[in-house]
């Protein structure tokens, strides 16, 4: 068996050198380009989030301006509406008043028209009393000036005989006539004054009721309307702290809110910037890994006879058994062509849970020449102690 790791090797790398030189610079500037255009869509994600930050930053500070004038304006009418019922509470309290003066100046004419009908019913009654005793007077003076004139005609027709003791008669008569008179007016005159006492203590009673009706109204106008004033002020008062906690309350909550979102895209864009910087750490880490850059292939190439007569080619190539599939071997007669081609992939997911995916492609190809035709259609495959080897026969 015939192996070409001496000079005839060196030899055959050299013959090579040019283009595989081609390849490396052909790679080189696919890595470049590579960069260029990681560091370009770097650049664009990051301008994009920035973007999308400050606008999502926007919406929500417009959503909470929206928020605020509507809160403002729901204020502003819990403010009209406090000025409303201030302004129709201060009409009720005139209104109050003014029906408290107004029922005051109708029980004053109330009472002063029942006085006054007391007071004509008391002068009726005095004058009829008045009358009364002047008929009698007058009636008892008549039947007594008819009774004398009685006398005085019966004393006039008695004899002379009898004049002296008709005379004494007649002065006993006018006497008692007299003491009549002077107790009829005597009685007449206490009568009288028993009537206008009487009349003069009804009025005083009536008086003294309509004073104390009237202190007693308007203690009880002025104790209604300290008791509603005291009202107004207790529902004004509940109203402004009702008020005063509800504005207070929803100033707080914007707070809160407005809080939040700042700390959540303060928080997306560190997971943001965090990821993308990982992301970029990674992909420049795998460019200076050998690992997953592989510029060349060195594989062992030896010959072999087998018993008949005829042979072939082995070459052996290390590489790891998960990535067995990334090598193919093909030959056209004395060109040989080993491929070797990989990807790589990477995932990452944000906070938020966006998901970022980075995809990454290489391919290696070494091309050589063998002294001898070889027929393609012999490639076989063996992996074994690390190593994969390609079998091809001579034609």
């Amino acid at each position: 068996m015939k192996v070409y790791d001496g000079k005839e090797a060196r030899q055959f790398e050299k013959r090579l050198a040019k283009r595989h030189k081609n390849t490396i610079a052909a790679r080189e500037n696919e890595i470049q380009d590579i960069n260029k255009l990681y560091d370009k869509k770097v650049k664009l994600s990051k301008v994009e989030n920035e973007k999308q930050l400050l606008d999502i930053r926007d919406r929500n500070a417009d959503r909470l301006n929206v928020d605020f004038t509507a809160q403002q304006k729901k204020l502003d009418d819990y403010q009209k509406s406090l000025t409303k019922t201030q302004g129709v509470l201060e009409n009720q309290k005139g209104e109050y008043i003014k029906g408290h003066r107004d029922n005051l100046a109708e029980l004053g004419k109330y009472y002063d028209s029942k006085f006054k009908a007391k007071n004509f019913e008391g002068q009726v009654q005095t004058k009829e009393i008045q009358e009364k005793v002047r008929d009698a007077i007058s009636k008892s003076q008549i039947e007594s000036d008819s009774h004398v004139q009685e006398l005085d005609r019966t004393a006039k027709t008695k004899s002379a005989e009898n004049t002296a003791l008709n005379e004494s008669r007649l002065v006993v008569q006018n006497r008692e006539h007299t003491i009549k008179e002077t107790q009829k007016d005597f009685e007449h005159a206490e009568t009288v004054a028993n009537k206008m006492n009487d009349h003069q203590r009804q009025i005083f009673l009536l008086e003294r009721q309509q004073k104390t009706q009237k202190r007693e109204a308007l203690a009880g106008a002025e104790q209604l309307v300290k008791t509603q004033n005291e009202q107004h002020k207790q529902i004004l008062k509940q109203e402004k702290v009702a008020f005063q906690q509800k504005y207070d309350t929803l100033l707080h909550n914007h707070q809160l809110v407005y809080d939040n979102l700042k700390q959540r895209f303060a928080a997306e864009l560190e997971s943001l910037t965090n990821s993308q910087t990982e992301n970029k750490a990674f992909l420049a880490d795998r460019q200076t890994d050998k690992f997953y850059n592989i510029d060349r292939m060195n594989p062992e190439i030896k010959e072999f006879q087998d018993e008949k007569g005829g042979g072939g080619y082995v070459f052996a190539i290390k590489v790891p058994s998960h990535e067995m599939e990334s090598l193919n071997l093909s030959a056209h007669e004395r060109k040989i062509k080993i491929n070797y081609s990989r990807r790589h992939s990477g995932r990452s997911e944000d906070v938020g849970g966006a998901v970022n995916l980075a995809k990454r492609s290489e391919s290696v190809t070494r091309e050589f020449q063998v002294a001898d035709i070889v027929d393609p259609a012999t490639i076989t495959q063996q992996y074994k102690d690390g190593k994969l080897f390609f079998k091809i026969a001579k034609r």
